[in-house]
């Protein structure tokens, strides 16, 4: 019996030990070590002190190493990983490896131009290796969102292509559209949209992104491009679809919003938005003609 309980509390001690094993060996983008972990029965899918799993600290490796190959993600893989596991990332915020994996890409960004040519090598790869983009956000933001921030057009098609949703909506009703152009009079002087902005915009547009949906405060895509933006912006919203004629709850149109932008005043655009408000103002006004004249308005 003696023997038993030993033997018992040796098996006991030992598993964390290959878990932690593999961990560390991860960390340390030790391939052959992390081999004998699995082999040596360490769980794939086991989580760490700090919330984080072997996978999770594979990704950091490869992003930190981009001429690092693809061989340790591969191997805990094809151990049984899950690729889509939920764990405790950044800041105890639950993520996946896919959500993970935008986060730390980011990390690694010093200044802002660094943040527009993140190429999300390693969040490919794990879409193609069935990571699903869809039912996971940071921050109450849906993931893709992040792609779209930092106009990332290659990525974006793989999601779309992949079956992701692309009118997911945050909690304050944005898409991924108005989120970015609601941001865009917070951000930094150098931050402009680049070509590959308006590529993410085109893919979203093309996959039936709502252009006129609007947030809890009342504003859509173009309400806040008017306000903020320039005649570029709005003129691409306006061939997307959206609706110069439409009010916001406070009576306010583009135009309201475009008549306080000097980027658009008094160019074509501007005058696009004029001529929509006061159409708009005459179809209601026309609508409610009978009623006036009996004096019921």
């Amino acid at each position: 019996m003696k023997k038993i309980m030993v033997l018992v509390l040796c098996l006991v001690c030992t598993l964390p030990v290959f878990a932690t094993d593999l961990i560390d060996m991860t960390r340390a983008g030790n391939t052959e070590g992390a081999k004998k972990a699995i082999q040596g029965g360490a769980d794939v899918n086991a989580v760490d002190a700090d919330g984080m799993t072997a996978f999770a600290y594979a990704i950091v490796s490869k992003i930190e190493n981009p001429d690092q190959d693809y061989e340790i993600l591969e191997l805990l893989l094809k151990a049984g990983v899950d690729i889509n596991q939920e764990f405790e990332g950044y800041g105890n915020e639950i993520m996946t490896p896919l959500s993970f994996s935008f986060m730390a890409e980011l990390d690694f960004a010093v200044s802002d131009e660094d943040v527009l040519n993140t190429r999300y090598d390693v969040a490919i790869w794990l879409i193609k290796h069935g990571a699903d983009a869809n039912n996971v956000r940071i921050d109450g933001f849906p993931i893709f969102y992040v792609p779209v921030m930092t106009g990332s057009p290659e990525i974006l098609a793989l999601m779309i292509s992949s079956g992701l949703r692309v009118n997911a909506r945050s909690e304050e009703g944005y898409n991924a559209l108005s989120f970015l152009l609601s941001q865009y009079e917070y951000a930094s002087d150098e931050f402009t949209m680049t070509e590959g902005h308006y590529e993410v915009f085109r893919q979203l547009v093309k996959a039936g992104l709502d252009v006129n949906a609007w947030d809890e405060d009342g504003m859509n895509a173009l309400l806040y491009a008017a306000r903020s933006l320039d005649a570029k912006m709005v003129r691409f919203l306006l061939e997307s679809g959206a609706d110069a004629k439409l009010f916001n709850p406070d009576g306010e149109s583009a135009f309201d919003y475009a008549k306080s932008n000097n980027a658009l005043i008094n160019t074509d655009e501007y005058w696009l938005l004029c001529d929509a408000h006061y159409e708009a103002i005459d179809n209601h006004m026309n609508t409610i003609q009978p009623y006036i004249i009996m004096g019921f308005y």
